[in-house]
């Protein structure tokens, strides 16, 4: 244990709200699991199938990581969370493991408000490495988040935005996540018209379907072949592009 001096003032953390923002999400992921099941195995005509197929995959790539983020991050604090401020530094506790870090210790600090998300947190969060490599986040649900997050940067001036990444790193990165709305969208909007042509292929070349046409060509196996290729770059695409735009969010961000 470090020399902190004086205790200042200690910050629970509410990880209950966590686990019902946790299980809020989870409800959303067995909607989309049951629509997308209910789809698959009673597929309908036209492009209006493939988007509702198309909706529902992007529906689950955003809640499935946001749902383990948040019961990650309740299990991994326990049920006594909390952050202490002293003079001389700052602690932490979870799940019965303190740590403390004199101020010199310190050696980055990104805090942010986020304007959104109160109930949960996220409208606020703050993120602090230290020079042993360890790191802590905390966010809304931490009482006094903005307080802690004062009292860090007030004694550590010389931390602020530092990271420890490489400067030219950082800035690729933010750059890229930037833009991971406009790839899950891109993502998205290809799965949905592969699913599209598949379906019109379908409805073109089943004797049994409404749309049957005699005589028009099918697809051939190489191009389903590719086209099943690129539905899976889709699917892993958007999934990829979603959990980098939810890891900005919360750990660049400071959501802890």
């Amino acid at each position: 244990m470090q020399p902190l001096g004086a205790l200042v003032s200690v910050h629970p953390v509410a990880n209950g709200r966590r686990w019902s923002a946790g299980l809020a999400v989870l409800l959303v992921v067995g909607t989309a699991v049951g629509l997308l099941a209910l789809l698959i195995f009673n597929p309908g005509p036209g492009r209006g199938y493939g988007g509702l197929l198309a909706v529902m995959m992007i529906v689950l790539a955003v809640a499935v990581p946001a749902a383990w983020t948040q019961f990650a991050k309740a299990v991994r604090g326990g049920a006594a969370e909390s952050f202490e401020l002293y003079e001389g530094g700052v602690a932490h506790v979870a799940r019965g493991v303190r740590r403390s870090w004199t101020w010199d210790q310190v050696f980055g600090v990104r805090a942010a408000e986020k304007g959104a998300g109160a109930v949960f947190g996220w409208d606020f969060g703050c993120a602090v490495s230290f020079r042993d490599g360890a790191r802590v986040q905390f966010n809304g649900l931490t009482r006094g988040a903005r307080t802690l997050a004062e009292a860090v940067v007030r004694h550590c001036p010389e931390a602020v935005g530092r990271t420890t990444e490489p400067e030219w790193l950082d800035d690729v990165l933010v750059w890229l996540l930037r833009l991971t709305p406009l790839f899950a969208i891109g993502f998205g909007a290809g799965l949905w018209w592969i699913a599209s042509v598949f379906i019109a292929d379908d409805a073109r070349t089943d004797a049994l379907s409404p749309g049957y046409a005699e005589g028009v060509q099918p697809l051939s196996d190489a191009a389903a072949g590719g086209l099943a290729a690129l539905a899976i770059v889709c699917v892993v695409g958007c999934v990829l592009s979603v959990v980098a735009a939810v890891w900005w969010w919360i750990i660049e961000g400071g959501d802890g």
